[in-house]
């Protein structure tokens, strides 16, 4: 990173967004946005102190997963809170090709959404701590 993004925090999740706006998040709610490929950074605000462990960009969005199980995201220019709640942190986020956005975390956390706006959490058996989700060709 740039100089002038230099930080104090450990940095987990880095994520290109489809207008090549670089985003990178981090411990304490850490997040920073970069529109001109890394020469100048600027703070984001979105409206945590939990650790941002996953940036993902879909659905004309860009989504913050954080380790306290809270969910934001970015879109035409406002940050909002998404009506998702966990118990545990989430580690992961996917779109499949079908367009379903789904989030995995700690002890088995399973969120899914098909439309970007309604989430619906998925029951395991065993609460396994789920680090990444990626969706397999058939």
């Amino acid at each position: 990173m740039h100089e002038n993004a230099s930080t104090t925090v450990c940095l987990f999740t880095l994520c290109l967004d489809p207008r090549g706006h670089i985003w990178v998040g981090g411990e304490r709610g850490f997040v920073r946005r970069s529109k001109d490929k890394g020469d100048t950074w600027n703070n984001v605000v979105i409206g945590t102190d939990a650790r941002v462990n996953v940036i993902a960009a879909a659905v004309a969005s860009v989504y913050f997963a954080c380790h306290d199980g809270t969910l934001f995201r970015y879109r035409r220019d406002r940050i909002e809170r998404v009506n998702v709640k966990a118990s545990a942190p989430f580690t992961s986020f996917e779109r499949t090709a079908k367009g379903t956005l789904v989030m995995t975390g700690d002890h088995g956390t399973i969120f899914r959404s098909t439309d970007a706006v309604a989430w619906e959490q998925i029951q395991v058996p065993e609460p396994t701590d789920l680090e990444c989700v990626r969706e397999a060709e058939p």
